[in-house]
């Protein structure tokens, strides 16, 4: 059977791992801070 053999520019890929690093860091902040308000709503 045929082959295709497909490769990626790594630089172009740089935007999108910024992007999702931002928006990790993002959603850690957002769901920390859901952690805090429900344990102050415990007490």
């Amino acid at each position: 059977g045929r082959q295709t053999h497909y490769s990626a520019q790594l630089g172009a890929l740089a935007p999108l791992m910024d992007w999702t690093r931002y928006m990790a860091g993002f959603w850690e902040s957002r769901f920390d801070d859901l952690e805090d308000l429900l344990q102050r709503m415990d007490q």
